[in-house]
């Protein structure tokens, strides 16, 4: 959207939205932490709005929920110790593990309720989730790759507000989510980003990927990748056209049945990570796709370019 202008339908391929983290001091259970009321309501019923309004503007559209720090609030995180960066008095090695554990607990637990409220509740299938937070919490808890890095380096304020390495860092978490793959390293240095995390960034980058592949719902479908929440249906409509896909489960071959008004349309398929395994165009009602070089296990079944028919596929 530019200055005083409208937004341009049919223009974006990826929406990324997150919400306010002093709203998400959620279940701490410390002394004086509790869910606050209706907040997970709130949150789903503000971001369904938008949500809503995308995919009618955009159909097709990625729509991802972004996990923000979570506020470094001293009532719930900090166990009543204040603690201030501006000063110079960083927090304990206690205080700093106790909000690390915030990260990538509860406070991620509130972001999978809130995906979750907002697929069941509001119906938003196509809700995908970055767990930055919660990643970039486990590469600078103790054990972690970048464990090293002073607190400093990472935040400046109580806000939290990061510094530039943490947005680097969370910025590599984005790209690997969007693109299903790991960002390259087209530069040697910068000023700016913290040493380390140059040094280490293959490493850094695998760690990512792999966090990204386990970030996934309670029955082991991702929740970043493809949503894969809706049931497994043999067929579907596209408008006015119709697609059938069978059988599902599948050994071997997979059979293709189409409206001609499709003739001419690319189809995909993808593994559980977002590799493209398969590809191919549509010229005929019926197709017969062999499946049998494929691993067993889930694989999305894509039709089209840019407004996409998308189906789930087993192969046994």
């Amino acid at each position: 959207m530019t200055p005083g202008g409208a937004y341009v339908s049919g223009a974006h391929q990826n929406v990324v939205l997150t919400y306010m983290n002093w709203e998400i001091i959620y279940d701490y259970g410390g002394s004086i932490g509790q869910r606050i009321p209706g907040t997970i309501r709130k949150a789903t019923d503000s971001i369904a709005s938008i949500f809503n309004w995308l995919n009618a503007n955009d159909p097709g559209v990625n729509l991802y929920l972004y996990e923000c720090w979570p506020k470094i609030e001293k009532n719930y995180i900090m166990n009543g110790k204040d603690w201030s960066l501006s000063t110079g008095k960083a927090p304990s090695s206690a205080q700093w593990v106790n909000y690390l554990n915030y990260a990538t607990g509860n406070s991620n637990g509130f972001w999978k309720d809130l995906q979750d409220s907002l697929i069941k509740k509001a119906g938003i299938v196509n809700t995908k989730l970055i767990p930055s937070s919660m990643i970039c919490a486990k590469l600078w808890r103790q054990g972690g790759l970048l464990s090293d890095m002073p607190v400093d380096s990472i935040f400046e304020d109580l806000g939290p507000h990061g510094k530039p390495s943490s947005y680097f860092l969370t910025a590599m978490i984005v790209y690997s989510a969007q693109h299903k793959k790991s960002p390259v390293k087209p530069f040697a240095s910068h000023p700016q980003i913290d040493q380390r995390i140059l040094d280490r960034f293959s490493d850094i980058s695998a760690l990512i990927m792999t966090e990204l592949n386990a970030f996934n719902f309670p029955n082991g479908e991702s929740r970043v990748w493809e949503n894969t929440t809706t049931k497994i249906e043999e067929s579907k409509e596209l408008g006015e056209t119709n697609i059938k896909i069978y059988p599902n489960p599948v050994e071997g071959i997979i059979n293709l049945n189409i409206d001609i008004k499709l003739f001419g349309n690319v189809y995909t398929i993808y593994d559980n990570i977002g590799r493209v395994v398969l590809t191919g165009i549509i010229n005929q009602e019926n197709t017969t796709i062999d499946l049998g070089n494929l691993s067993d296990g889930i694989y999305m079944f894509c039709i089209g370019s840019n407004v996409k028919q998308t189906f789930k596929i087993i192969k046994e």
